[in-house]
């Protein structure tokens, strides 16, 4: 039987490397107060850009972060969203530094919060690791 695959058009956010949510997590938002909570919380250690409005009954957020480390080197991106019968997978990329890498010495935070539609099947994450 052959099974619909169709990559799905995503738009960034915000992304960095200096956010404030401490929690490796990844998120699909489909509430206003949610949302709020979690922009607030990305951006408690700085000025936050412009929270963009967001239509919560056409759109859906996802939010990927990596977890605080002390040094620089750590990365988070959504790769692609690909819709495949029954659900969503979202491919999730976090890179890490490897042995002798030079490194900030400083403390980060990685996020990316991207929008897309509605959401309307189960989401399955697909994470990949990638040494730099």
């Amino acid at each position: 039987m052959y099974s619909r695959e169709e990559l799905i058009n995503f738009e960034t956010l915000a992304e960095g490397v200096h956010g404030g949510y401490g929690k490796h997590e990844y998120l699909i938002i489909n509430s206003q107060s949610i949302f709020d909570d979690i922009w607030a919380s990305t951006f408690k250690f700085k000025t936050p850009p412009p929270k963009p409005e967001i239509n919560f009954t056409k759109n859906t957020i996802i939010a990927v972060f990596y977890g605080w480390f002390i040094t620089g080197g750590f990365t988070i991106q959504v790769i692609k969203i690909r819709e495949i019968s029954s659900q969503y997978t979202v491919y999730v990329e976090e890179t890490y530094p490897g042995p002798g890498s030079v490194v900030t010495m400083g403390s980060t935070n990685p996020y990316h919060i991207v929008v897309i539609e509605k959401l309307t099947k189960n989401v399955n994450f697909l994470t990949s690791h990638v040494e730099h």
